[in-house]
């Protein structure tokens, strides 16, 4: 049996119900996602080109479609162990112990992108805005 968990969370950069994140309305730079927050909903950071990197808390265990669209200077991804779901490597998201490329962070400078040997899926998305 699950049991719902409100966040109680007094801050103008996050519009949180629950444990979903639905919105960032912050400043951006290094954006540290609250504890307890388990998922980035749909479109959630769209357009905050001032984001340069994202943590997400240990609870952490979903990004829904596009929920980083248009963030074109975030550089990296971080998760704070242990996740059992994600991980980085460059500060791109992986899962299933890296099987799975999540999400590429499409701030970063990269004239070629190599993807790593563990890789068996790249996810649709995973390159969304990148400009290589």
């Amino acid at each position: 049996m699950s049991k719902k968990v409100n966040i109680e969370y007094d801050s103008d950069e996050f519009y949180i119900d629950g444990t979903i994140l639905f919105r960032y309305y912050g400043d951006g730079g290094e954006v540290v996602v609250p504890d307890g927050i388990d998922t980035v909903e749909a479109e959630a950071f769209i357009d905050t080109e001032e984001v340069t990197s994202i943590t997400f808390p240990k609870t952490f265990r979903s990004i829904n479609g596009h929920a980083f669209a248009g963030c074109v200077n975030l550089e990296k991804f971080s998760f704070a162990e242990p996740n059992e779901i994600f991980h980085t490597i460059d500060g791109n998201v992986y899962r299933e112990n890296g099987a799975v490329l999540a999400t590429y962070a499409v701030g970063k400078k990269d004239a070629v992108f190599t993807v790593p040997e563990t890789v068996k899926v790249i996810e649709a998305q995973a390159f969304y805005h990148a400009d290589f």
